[in-house]
């Protein structure tokens, strides 16, 4: 006997942000469920999950403020440039 196609496909998988994925994780967290058990019955994938988690976590521990001290002042001001990360850069002058 031939193996014929059935003419199911497998469902696409589904793109999250990582917005959403910050909000499955948080239910997760709350469930009180393995991974195993919060992923099989939701239909979500272990390895991604985990991915999320370890991602969003490293994301979570950088510091939200960092101490600024301008320079001394001088008769011409002072100009600060701080790098914020994405392409954002913020720029502090003093005249």
């Amino acid at each position: 006997m031939e193996n014929e196609p059935t003419g199911a496909r497998p469902a696409a998988p589904v793109r999250r942000s990582a917005e959403e994925w910050q909000e499955i994780l948080c239910d997760f967290e709350a469930s009180g469920e393995t991974a195993k058990s919060y992923c099989a019955t939701r239909g979500l994938s272990r390895k991604t999950l985990s991915k999320w988690r370890s991602q969003l976590n490293n994301t979570a521990s950088a510091p939200a403020f960092v101490a600024v001290h301008p320079p001394e002042p001088s008769p011409t001001g002072w100009d600060i440039e701080l790098e914020l990360g994405n392409g954002l850069v913020l720029w502090l002058k003093q005249r």
